[in-house]
């Protein structure tokens, strides 16, 4: 037994992740292995022209729509919130949700065939969401990157209870604990990279 310890830590000094994540030539090599099981990690795939979309992830009300607009300005923006306000949907009524999911896919196919970046707007709080969209994305050539987002409870609460004066909707807290209780945060190996904007006060 000790003798295959002493092996593997060998093995991980070679591949260059002992006590560390193993280097990659670039976020597209990193994704091409952990996305094809028979892939080499020194394996450099072939890349297109390189787009990005940003996929971001986080709670109602943990600063989605203010990072877009410190961040992200200029770029085209697939908000499923907005798509619910314009036909004055409720975020429980499953059917109209299933279509405004489907009428947003389509709205990212139109930028991915044309090749052009832009913001997936959701809450996507669990790994299987994520990974309909990111397979979506793609297969068209796309980068992905997720951009997970959290701000403490109480700043929470004071910028829930800010959209009662904006566009948005409050969200009630326990709507908000229910979908709590199943988040994913995302992992490193969901996407090309993942970026965590968390703040702790």
């Amino acid at each position: 037994m000790l003798e295959r310890i002493d092996l593997f830590e060998l093995f991980c000094h070679e591949q260059q992740c002992w006590g560390k994540m193993r280097p990659f030539v670039s976020d597209s090599a990193r994704w091409h292995y952990l996305t094809h099981e028979q892939s080499s990690p020194d394996f450099v795939p072939w890349e297109a022209e390189p787009f990005e979309v940003i996929l971001l992830c986080g709670l109602p009300g943990m600063g989605k729509d203010r990072y877009i607009s410190e961040q992200c300005q200029g770029m085209d923006v697939i908000s499923l919130d907005d798509m619910r306000r314009r036909i004055n949907a409720s975020p429980d009524d499953k059917t109209a949700t299933g279509r405004i999911v489907q009428q947003a896919k389509e709205e990212a196919r139109v930028f991915l065939r044309q090749k052009k970046p832009f913001i997936w707007n959701a809450t996507n709080i669990t790994r299987q969401l994520r990974s309909q969209l990111i397979s979506l994305f793609t297969a068209y050539g796309a980068r992905v990157k997720i951009v997970y987002l959290e701000v403490p409870w109480a700043q929470w609460n004071q910028q829930n209870a800010r959209r009662e004066f904006s566009c948005a909707h409050a969200v009630p807290e326990a709507v908000v604990m229910r979908m709590a209780s199943r988040l994913e945060v995302p992992q490193p190996d969901e996407a090309h990279s993942v970026e965590y904007r968390m703040t702790d006060r």
